[in-house]
């Protein structure tokens, strides 16, 4: 049956917001506004917004730091004593209430969230889903406010990159300006939280675009500067740490700081291998724990650590300040060293939600205050206080972390408001940061996506390839010949079957060989041999074959090497029992769906 409407009824509802970004895109258009100009008065809306964004998440910090560590802490009675035994369950309960957003949005609530901006950067032309901005703030503030191991900056990278990639949507950008947006977003986000815009300029980048190319410069600093505008308006001008001046004791002094890097590049790489470590454990260790009851697990582990260390509850800046201001023992430092990094680990490898920034610059103040105690004492005159060192040692370990040593040399120099430490943290920086490379290729923010097979430094065609596997693609119902078959029965069997290449297995389904047309052909002007030859006697051994956990990248090599239009896969075990095949062009349109799904706009 029809339904009739009337006029009112007929026309759509109106869409105020789209029709505000037309009325915008038709005025721009109308003045005849340069591109680069159009995109400076994007980035610079997106640092705004970006701005106003990073103070209402910290102002939302503030508050459930306030509502789990005050109220609920004060009403369990927790005071000290034996009353600090309860002080776990206060973590724990934080892990409940994100347990369910990490369960159902993982993307945008779960982990490190920096990652996710490269992946989309790389293989999504900075597409990010606009409910990132509300699901990160929630599970971020929530997972850190009650104890969480974890920094701030991390979330908030992420709702800036959101940000970024809503403003370019809603202005129609093309893929490139999309990304380029999407850094704008991060660097902005990055120098809010520390109130220092050319590191944030700096980190987005090195880390998040990858490239230091003079046409991204303008936008990233625009951004990165009306983001810190509104910070310092809005939280004050005041550098994110107040660390006593330094200076270099002695020439020779550099010697220390050199091998200070040394150590923090290893520390680093330690970091890095704990905190996939813990996630691995989490996630294959205890199948049967259900995934929206490991944020609790690890919140307990952190709170039982925090009975003994109260230090690693949170980001950690009231010890990272006295570390800075040297006023942390060295056994404090030395054992704060290795429970900071387990608790993060714990913490992220959990489920939670946050950032390393903050935990790398309170490992590596660490590091450099105990590495600091240990040398001032034993050539005062010769070196600076251990406050010094911990200002250094923190920026060598993010440079490490991150594999990009000009942002935390930057960063320092915001964060203190000082240069007079600029040339040691440039040389420990980098040699942190060298050695990191040296022991793996991967950074804290890239290991995660070379493990799915995103390899950031080859591109969204590559990466593609190495995110797809032979197992996914294989046809496992084979016609494998036995290897005592004989001739005459062969040539039935090509009748039938066509022309591809045959696998030959023995009993116990090993491959042998593989028959081909010609292999076949040789022996077809001999009847005399026709019962006598066996499909063994024919086979040629295979040059080249597949596993099923070798990725389409492998694969399409293989063909190319072996010149063959279908490969045999082999079991993983090393029994060469015959699993299946692959032919190129499963493999090609395999490749050709997945770009073409990945690239597509979400």
């Amino acid at each position: 049956m029809a339904t009739h409407l009337s006029p009112a009824e007929q026309s759509p509802p109106a869409a105020p917001t789209l029709n505000r970004w037309s009325r915008l895109r038709a005025a721009a258009a109308s003045l005849h506004v340069a591109e680069p100009t159009a995109l400076v008065l994007y980035a610079s809306l997106v640092g705004l917004a970006a701005g106003l964004a990073t103070v209402g998440f910290i102002a939302l910090l503030k508050l459930t730091s306030w509502l789990f560590l005050v109220e609920i802490k004060g009403r369990l009675g927790i005071t000290g004593g034996v009353s600090l035994l309860l002080l776990p369950l206060i973590p724990a309960l934080g892990g409940l209430l994100i347990g369910p957003l990490v369960l159902f949005f993982p993307r945008e609530a779960k982990g490190l969230g920096v990652p996710e901006v490269v992946e989309s950067v790389v293989l999504r032309g900075g597409r990010l889903r606009p409910r990132t901005i509300m699901l990160r703030a929630l599970a971020g503030a929530i997972s850190i406010g009650s104890g969480g191991s974890a920094g701030r900056e991390g979330p908030i990278a992420q709702i800036g990159a959101s940000i970024g990639s809503t403003v370019g949507r809603l202005g129609k950008m093309s893929a490139e300006r999309m990304r380029l947006l999407v850094g704008c977003g991060t660097a902005a986000a990055i120098a809010a939280t520390f109130n220092a815009p050319l590191a944030g300029t700096l980190f987005a980048m090195e880390v998040v675009l990858g490239e230091m190319s003079l046409r991204s410069v303008t936008p990233l600093l625009v951004a990165s500067v009306a983001a810190t505008f509104i910070s310092r308006a809005l939280l004050g001008p005041h550098p994110a740490f107040a660390v006593p001046p330094h200076r270099l004791a002695s020439p020779w002094e550099l010697v220390v700081y050199l091998a200070l890097g040394l150590v923090c590049g290893f520390v680093a790489y330690g970091f890095v291998r704990s905190l996939y470590g813990a996630k691995d454990w989490f996630e294959d260790a205890l199948p049967r724990v259900p995934p929206v009851l490991r944020p609790a697990l690890g919140g307990l582990v952190v709170g039982g650590v925090a009975v003994v260390l109260p230090q690693v509850l949170g980001n950690g800046y009231p010890a990272l300040g006295a570390a800075l201001r040297g006023e942390l023992p060295f056994y404090i430092m030395a054992l704060l060293i290795l429970f900071k990094m387990g608790a993060t680990s714990t913490t992220i490898g959990s489920g939670g939600s946050g950032g390393i920034i903050a935990p790398s610059l309170f490992i590596g103040a660490m590091v450099g205050g105990a590495v600091g105690s240990v040398v001032h004492g034993l050539a005062p005159s010769l070196t600076a206080a251990k406050g010094a060192y911990a200002v250094v040692g923190m920026g060598a370990v993010l440079a490490a972390a991150i594999h990009a040593p000009l942002t935390p040399i930057l960063l320092i120099f915001e964060m203190t408001d000082g240069v007079s430490l600029m040339l040691p943290a440039a040389a420990a920086c980098l040699v942190a940061a060298a050695v990191a490379r040296r022991l793996d290729a991967d950074s804290i923010y890239t290991w995660k996506l070379t493990r799915r097979g995103v390899n950031i430094a080859r591109g969204l065609e590559v990466s593609v390839l190495g995110s797809l596997f032979v197992r996914e693609v294989m046809e496992t119902r084979v016609e494998a010949v036995p290897e005592g078959m004989s001739y005459r029965e062969l040539r039935r069997l090509v009748e039938h079957a066509g022309g591809l290449d045959h696998p030959v297995v023995d009993g116990e389904e090993r491959l042998v060989g593989l028959l081909s047309l010609d292999d076949i052909s040789t022996h077809a002007f001999e009847p005399e041999l026709h019962d006598t030859v066996t499909a063994k006697d024919l086979a040629t051994p295979p040059s080249v074959t597949l596993r099923p956990s070798d990725t389409l990248e492998k694969a399409l090599e293989a063909f190319g090497a072996a010149d063959r239009d279908r490969l045999p896969v082999v079991a993983d075990d090393d029994s060469r029992r015959l699993v299946g095949t692959l032919r190129r062009q499963d493999a090609l349109g395999a490749y050709e769906r997945a770009v073409a799904s990945r690239a597509a706009l979400r």
